[in-house]
């Protein structure tokens, strides 16, 4: 699959030295859903990442900066800032919440690439769930903590916000956008939340608590059912959604604001619930055909910056 960069042979040196990290990211845009099916099936994960990492480590120098700060403890910020003077730049901040806490390769590469398009973006480094427990209501506790978190957050930095998340984190930004909706008291800070963008993310919580596939969520139903003598998963998801305040479904309202990105093959966040998330916002979701969960994060990470862009 050839790829061309756009330069001609005859451009001089310093013309290439200036947009060949541009061009390197432009030509994700360029890929289809068929040639990243092919790549991520095709090659291997880890060669794969190691292509990735090597290509985000390009800097980014002549139009951004970038800068990690610790916020409060268990949590840090990595931020993208467009250096002045080298393109547009908005008023407005974009908050990314990483599919498991911690951000990664992927995240780093949506960061860049809205923060070349003049976009101030910040990718926060949350508390993660713990691996198992029993206990149905730690899910609404640690909810409660990470909202509180970014409530805090958003109070000092007052800004219209686009709040993206993949996975678990579009999970979070959910709640929080749903949160926002409803103009919640216990978060003032949400008031600043303009729009929402979901990865790979679905609802309600307790239908994603039932029927994923991920390892450590199958080791906690399995302990759940025993503990709690649950005979099947519509009687487990019946006990979660009792037990769970906070889901993205059960508060939400419509929205124009809302841009979702569903896979039709995902059984880590199974692909109904991301249908129903964007159903619930009044929204058609945009569906990715035949990627699994990561490659779906990954695909739209790297290929969609510009629709983002133009969506916030």
């Amino acid at each position: 699959m050839e790829i061309k960069s756009g330069l001609s042979p005859h451009r001089s040196r310093s013309v290439y030295k200036k947009f060949k990290t541009e061009i390197l990211f432009m030509k994700f845009d360029q890929f289809s859903v068929k040639s990243w099916g092919l790549l991520l099936t095709k090659v291997p994960m880890k060669l794969l990442c190691v292509f990735f990492m090597l290509a985000l480590s390009i800097p980014f120098s002549y139009s951004c900066e970038m800068v990690t700060s610790q916020f409060e403890e268990g949590a840090s910020v990595t931020k993208y800032a467009p250096r002045p003077g080298k393109g547009p730049t908005t008023s407005e901040q974009v908050l990314i919440l990483p599919p498991t806490g911690g951000e990664n390769v992927t995240d780093r590469g949506l960061a860049r690439s809205l923060c070349r398009r003049g976009h101030l973006v910040i990718i926060f480094n949350y508390l993660q769930l713990p691996e198992v427990s029993i206990d149905l209501s730690i899910h609404d506790q640690t909810n409660r903590k990470l909202l509180d978190l970014i409530d805090r957050y958003l109070t000092l930095e007052a800004r219209q916000t686009t709040i993206i998340g993949s996975s678990l984190g579009g999970i979070y930004a959910s709640m929080i956008f749903s949160a926002a909706q409803n103009n919640n008291p216990q978060w003032p800070g949400f008031r600043f939340i303009k729009n929402l963008v979901t990865i790979a993310a679905g609802g309600s919580l307790a239908d994603v608590l039932g029927y994923s596939t991920q390892e450590a969520v199958i080791v906690q139903r399995a302990r759940r059912f025993k503990e709690y003598n649950f005979k099947t998963v519509k009687e487990y998801t019946a006990a979660l959604n009792q037990a769970i305040e906070l889901d993205p479904i059960r508060n939400s309202k419509p929205s124009k604001n809302v841009l979702v990105y569903a896979s039709t093959n995902d059984p880590v966040v199974p692909s109904f619930t991301q249908v129903n998330l964007a159903k619930a916002y009044g929204q058609r979701p945009r569906m990715i055909k035949g990627l699994g969960h990561a490659g779906t994060i990954a695909y739209v990470l790297f290929a969609k910056a510009q629709e983002i862009s133009s969506f916030i």
